[in-house]
């Protein structure tokens, strides 16, 4: 199957709209962290052996391990 133009167009289109809103990075709405949290989370919380931790213990752990400022690290929503 040959691109053609339009599809060309069309898949930059979609590289624009991942683009994360500048307002977003380095809080705690920010893609990146939500999807590091998220899976370090889950890979965390999986049974090894005997052992599973719970959520409760691999959050401030994963936190620790995702956050890129002093917001992602807070617990709740800072007020201005």
């Amino acid at each position: 199957i040959a691109m053609t133009p339009a599809a060309v167009l069309s898949n930059a289109d979609d590289v624009q709209a991942k683009e994360i809103d500048p307002a977003l990075k380095g809080t705690k709405a920010d893609p990146a962290y939500q999807a590091c949290l998220s899976k370090c989370v889950f890979e965390c919380t999986k049974p090894k052996g005997d052992e599973q931790k719970s959520r409760a213990e691999c959050i401030p752990e994963c936190k620790q391990k995702c956050a890129t400022s002093k917001e992602q690290l807070m617990i709740g929503t800072p007020k201005n």
